[in-house]
């Protein structure tokens, strides 16, 4: 084991050289010429953000690579390098952008002050807050029409369509976010997974600087998904929980990108309570219940194999359709099912059929995943494929780098 994490740490090691050679402070690289593009792209916030230096600070420290995190760190705090005031792009919001910016702070502040470095780690803190304040704007349960930055972002009619009409007033926060100017910049919704998932920083936020307002934002949010989004007859989330947004044709519901992170977040800020906040476990059982009972979004294809796929409820019908498509995001749910299994004493799966459930799923969802991967012939998992499948004979052509 010691030297597999050794081959890893320095595997680890050569990117990031490599990425301190060509890529300093940016977040992505044009491969030829090695500069950075002027624009951002993948909706990252652009040249000069650090995401990338941020998101590897916390794994740096775990590989105790404290040379080049200390390098990063010095980098971060350098206001004359990083001023998230003068990121003037229109970005995502989540996942591993503006909302990643702040995790990744965090829990570089949190390691720091284990590895007793407490100058430093104020001073990641101060950073954290700074982009904390700013936050705030994308939590405010209004809109109003955008119009600006049309030139640089439309390049299509449906983007067209999308930037000139009004924002709907809005319950959760839109999909981008501008940090110059603190608010909202798209007319897209937030996904469930996007809504939903950003309770753990909130929280543990609020618990860092004894400032409930934090925390208030995402119980708010929960709150009204509990009611607003989950469907009375079934007890199924729809995948975007504002209903002014959802298609005219179908409503979608999904364990993928767009519904994952909600489930998951109900169990985790569970664990980061220690237990006590129990109302979270309670709706991560229910929810995940309603799945396994009232719904076919997981099956079984034989040998062993499990089957993925959204539901999909056509408007003005009651009986819900399925994608017969599964994703390569659903794989993450190996680790949620271990996950949430563990929150049962094992004793308990001879009387709790979702404890016994979740320990088989997240065995033989983890054991697809592998089979998908090692049967293409990139032996990287495909973005999507159409189960069964005969796993040494894989056919899909569609790979999502991410």
């Amino acid at each position: 084991m010691a030297t597999r994490r050794q081959f890893i740490a320095e595997m680890t090691l050569s990117a990031w050289n490599a990425y301190k050679q060509h890529a300093w402070g940016n977040a992505t690289l044009r491969p030829l010429s090695h500069v950075p593009p002027k624009r951002n792209a993948f909706g990252d916030l652009g040249p000069g953000s650090g995401e990338t230096i941020i998101g590897a600070l916390s794994t740096l420290l775990v590989m105790n690579l404290r040379e080049q995190a200390i390098d990063g760190l010095v980098w971060v705090v350098d206001d004359s390098k990083l001023n998230f005031f003068l990121l003037n792009t229109n970005s995502l919001l989540f996942d591993k952008h503006i909302a990643g910016q702040w995790g990744g702070l965090l829990s570089a502040y949190t390691l720091l002050l284990e590895d007793n470095r407490a100058t430093l780690a104020e001073a990641v803190r101060q950073s954290a807050e700074e982009l904390a304040n700013i936050l705030k704007g994308a939590y405010k349960e209004s809109g109003k029409p955008l119009l600006e930055g049309l030139a640089s972002t439309v390049f299509t009619s449906y983007f067209f369509l999308n930037f000139i009409k009004p924002v709907f007033p809005s319950a959760y926060p839109l999909s981008h976010f501008n940090l110059t100017r603190g608010r909202p910049f798209s007319n897209f919704p937030s996904s469930l997974s996007q809504a939903g998932g950003q309770y753990l920083e909130h929280a543990y936020f609020s618990q860092l600087t004894g400032n409930e307002s934090y925390r208030r934002v995402v119980d708010r949010i929960r709150d009204r998904l509990k009611v607003e989004d989950r469907r009375p007859e079934d007890g199924l989330y729809y995948d975007l929980p504002d209903a002014g947004y959802r298609r005219s044709d179908y409503w979608q519901i999904s364990l993928g990108t767009t519904g994952r992170d909600f489930y998951y977040n109900l169990l985790r800020s569970y664990l980061q309570s220690g237990g006590k906040l129990k109302e979270a476990l309670q709706l991560y059982n229910e929810a995940i219940g309603d799945i396994f009972e009232r719904s076919e979004m997981i099956t079984s294809t034989g040998g062993g194999s499990v089957w993925v796929q959204d539901a999909l409820l056509p408007v003005g019908k009651t009986v819900l359709e399925y994608r017969k498509t599964m994703t390569y995001s659903a794989c993450y749910l190996g680790a949620m099912f271990a996950l949430g299994a563990a929150t049962f004493k094992k004793e308990d799966d001879r009387c709790s059929p979702l404890a016994r459930r979740q320990r088989q799923l997240a065995v033989e969802l983890t054991r697809t995943c592998h089979q998908v991967a090692t049967g293409s012939p990139t032996k990287l998992g495909p973005g999507e494929w159409t189960p069964p499948v005969d796993y040494q004979n894989l056919t899909e052509k569609s790979y999502y780098l991410r």
